[in-house]
């Protein structure tokens, strides 16, 4: 996504089984997941994600965005989570990760609600992390890639999951 500074790649699993296959179900990731969803878990969606300095005549970073499909603003009724596995360091440099810390009770789609969609949202705090980090993040937290200032790598898996009961983004049969 050339104009966003994102590179943003989906169904590796497909491409590379058995590289991605040991991350989706890691013991303390499941074990987070099923505390936070309360529920049984499933994958619902995949993908790795890398950040670059992109050329200052194209549109700040992406949209700020939630990655629930619903608005929601009780943390119980959380129906998604996501998982950021660091595949290097998050720095102020690359452009780490962005949130808007009680995003997650808000009960708004940012990226879809006249009045936020392509505004300049105050309040944010960017995520710093190791290489080896894990990030949870609530779905409908909102966040924002963070700007890469020194063209340095931020790769990062990030793992999508959900209830059992919701019907996942990619069909894994």
């Amino acid at each position: 996504i050339e104009s966003t500074g994102q590179i943003l790649m989906r169904d590796i699993i497909f491409q590379q089984p058995d590289f991605l296959l040991p991350f989706i179900n890691l013991p303390p990731v499941m074990q987070v997941m099923s505390n936070i969803l309360d529920d049984v878990v499933i994958l619902d969606a995949h993908s790795a994600s890398n950040n670059y300095r992109r050329d200052p005549r194209h549109r700040q970073p992406p949209k700020i965005h939630v990655d629930s499909h619903m608005a929601i603003k009780e943390v119980s009724q959380t129906t998604h989570a996501l998982v950021m596995i660091c595949l290097d360091d998050f720095t102020a440099g690359n452009g780490g990760t962005r949130v808007w810390p009680g995003s997650h009770k808000s009960g708004v789609l940012v990226h879809k609600t006249p009045g936020f969609a392509d505004e300049e949202v105050p309040g944010q705090l960017e995520i710093h992390a190791a290489k080896g980090s894990i990030l949870f993040v609530l779905g409908q937290t909102w966040h924002q890639i963070g700007t890469n200032i020194d063209n340095s790598n931020r790769w990062n898996f990030i793992l999508f999951y959900t209830r059992w009961w919701v019907k996942p983004q990619t069909d894994y049969t």
